[in-house]
């Protein structure tokens, strides 16, 4: 095995011959673009475009399967790059089941991925073992750019790539454009006020018993039949409500793995007790209806569009297919977004879950090197097209992500249903972001969910799911090693 050393300067001779010249900012200007019946500004061509008209290379897109809006925006940025650079782009509109499942790891078996992929930052920890470092091509973004996004990925080199070989941007594998902030609760404002109960004095809960009391309240004397929804399919029980709730209740020991990301935490005391918690929301106190071992968090939003559910935890990347579906629902105030706490001793539930970022691979072995660089190249032109600062607010209705850019919150739009005030407080208050170590992906689904899923119907208890949970986790950690270990 090479050693550090060795494989950072073999790294670097990937990206030798790629030109320091780039695609620099656009200005923008009000236009009448559309993305999913938001309105957007249209761009204008830098006088500095860099010509890649020789160059053909292959991107894979994972964001779009986020919503109709997220497919709009992906194709919208794409036309514009090609346009104003002449390159050819192959793109490839792949889910979450090819990324996780092993379509994407033949792929890179076969050494036949693409130059450049967008993801989840999380869910790509096994392919890392041939993505370049962000530290390798940093240098080909201006300076002014890098520090708009400077204070996320010093959040990810010390949270999200813990465990990691190296320090600060070498243990970064991605460059940063979207924070997927979690989670919300999401609520029918007005059944609380059908119900006869104190929106203002009642929401955000304060804490857990406060919600379930709440809540039942709601469902009882409202016209809902769901006061407060819990899931139950494997990937979506574990960070839709779960995580946050213990992140909320126990800091870092909330999160599924330690600190150096070696050991998982599902069994210590304070994961139990948060997930008896969330077991009881359905078995204990009747919030949810009986489909919940199989609830999906895509089943919100026709849920609270309909009015059957008061409320539950939502993805805000779901949240453009609501107010698109149902525009004045969404704007009237009817529908309310809240942290999923008030007040604790630690924070309010929030946490970057992940950040969604574009990935740079190395050169497949066959390949010639000076193609691949001019690949590389293009590919970096992509990355700073969603970098823009006019994209970045455009990614806020499109991908349905917080901007990883601070600069352009100010400019969002801000809706009677609160949902970007409400991200963005969780944003500035976390410390935590989910680990992006290899096997991360299958721990938070496929591996743990039909546990997790015995626990809800009542099978096993929820102690004895999070002792198997920590065992078969601790079990596949050990067969997914670092890319420094490989």
């Amino acid at each position: 095995m090479p050693s550090q050393g060795e494989e950072n300067r073999r790294r670097r001779n990937v990206i030798k011959g790629l030109g320091a010249a780039g695609i620099t900012g656009l200005a923008g200007c009000t236009g009448g673009g559309e993305v999913g019946g938001q309105e957007t500004t249209t761009t204008k061509k830098s006088s500095d475009q860099q010509d890649f008209s020789d160059v053909t290379f292959r991107y894979w897109n994972i964001i779009n399967i986020q919503n109709r809006n997220a497919r709009e925006l992906s194709n919208k940025i794409i036309k514009e790059f090609e346009q104003e650079t002449g390159a050819t782009v192959q793109v490839n509109f792949s889910g979450y089941t090819d990324l996780v499942g092993s379509k994407w790891r033949t792929a890179w078996a076969n050494n036949n991925y693409p130059v450049v992929y967008d993801n989840l930052t999380y869910l790509g920890g096994h392919l890392n073992h041939k993505v370049v470092p962000v530290s390798e091509y940093i240098d080909k973004f201006d300076d002014q750019t890098i520090q708009k996004y400077q204070w996320i990925m010093d959040l990810m080199a010390k949270e999200t790539y813990r465990g990691y070989q190296g320090s600060g941007l070498d243990r970064v594998y991605e460059i940063p454009f979207g924070l997927d902030v979690r989670e919300p609760n999401v609520f029918r404002r007005d059944h609380f006020e059908k119900a006869g109960v104190s929106w203002e004095k009642n929401m955000p809960p304060k804490n857990y018993d406060q919600l379930v009391s709440t809540m039942k309240t709601v469902m009882n004397n409202g016209p809902a039949t769901t006061g407060y929804q819990v899931y139950g399919v494997p990937h979506d029980w574990s960070d839709v409500q779960l995580l946050p709730w213990q992140i909320a209740n126990a800091g870092a020991d909330g999160l599924y793995v330690d600190e150096k990301a070696r050991e998982p935490n599902m069994d210590k005391q304070n994961w139990i007790k948060t997930f008896r918690d969330y077991v009881n929301v359905f078995r204990k106190h009747n919030l949810c209806g009986p489909q919940t071992p199989q609830m999906s968090d895509e089943k919100t939003v026709p849920n609270i569009i309909s009015g059957r559910w008061s409320g539950g935890s939502m993805d805000p990347f779901n949240h453009p297919s609501l107010a698109r579906q149902a525009p004045q629902l969404a704007n009237s105030g009817k529908v309310q977004y809240t942290t999923q706490y008030k007040t604790n001793n630690l924070q309010k539930g929030g946490f970057i879950w992940s950040t969604v970022g574009l990935a740079l691979t190395e050169k497949p072995p066959g390949v010639s090197q000076n193609k691949w660089n001019r690949k590389q190249e293009a590919a970096i032109g992509l990355m700073k097209k969603f970098l823009e600062k006019d994209l970045q607010r455009q990614s806020w209705n499109g991908f349905g992500t917080l901007p990883a850019r601070k600069d352009v919150w100010g400019d969002l739009e801000r809706k009677p249903h609160g949902l970007l005030d409400v991200l963005t407080t969780m944003a500035e208050e976390t410390n935590y972001s989910v680990s992006a170590r290899p096997g991360i992906a299958q721990i938070y689904s496929t591996l743990t969910g039909p546990t997790a899923q015995k626990a809800l119907r009542g099978n096993i208890s929820p102690e004895e799911a999070c002792k198997q949970i920590a065992k078969d986790s601790r079990q596949l950690m050990k067969e997914s090693p670092f890319p420094s270990e490989k």
